[in-house]
């Protein structure tokens, strides 16, 4: 279990039966009876993404939350963020793309949309970006090291993608 992991709550339970060579058996939410068949929230005010993080952040504010290995120190120890570092981390980052106007309105299909990109290996401030442009009703557009130039271009035109989150090794 992870740090400040209890055995007395469940998040989901593995579907016997579905292990595939090299692979862990399939989780589905605790709440699902049926794996096959989708249920609804939870609870009333787990509605959205952003709302069920907030939700849990209220709930578990000193809690971990998102950790990563810290690959400056031997032995490559867990750092973790907190539920409430992680919710001022994502209010302040919402707070910034707002205010420079980094997920601009794009009319399509007759609505408008908000598209933040992501371009990098998963680690923590892949979903903090989510949380944030989730938070303003974005949509997040992920970008993959196999897409190949060309495809990433098409997807960026085809979406009028101004703005994409991306680590410093990508920039070369």
């Amino acid at each position: 279990m992870g740090a400040g992991a209890s055995s007395e709550f469940k998040y989901a339970r593995f579907i016997e039966g579905t292990q595939e060579p090299g692979y862990s058996k399939h989780l589905v939410s605790w709440i699902n009876e049926d794996p096959n068949i989708l249920t609804g929230p939870a609870n009333e005010y787990c509605t959205t993404i952003p709302s069920a993080f907030r939700h849990m952040a209220s709930k578990k504010l000193n809690k971990p939350f998102l950790g990563h290995r810290d690959e400056k120190v031997e032995g490559r120890p867990y750092v973790w963020m907190t539920w409430g570092q992680a919710r001022e981390f994502v209010d302040n980052l919402a707070r910034g793309y707002k205010h420079l106007g980094m997920m601009e309105d794009v009319h399509s299909e007759g609505k408008n949309w908000n598209f933040m990109g992501v371009y990098a290996k998963n680690r923590p401030e892949w979903v903090l970006t989510d949380l944030a442009s989730s938070t303003l009703g974005g949509t997040i557009i992920a970008f993959y090291d196999t897409l190949g130039p060309q495809a990433i271009e098409f997807v960026i035109r085809q979406t009028r993608l101004t703005t994409i989150t991306t680590t410093s090794s990508y920039l070369n």
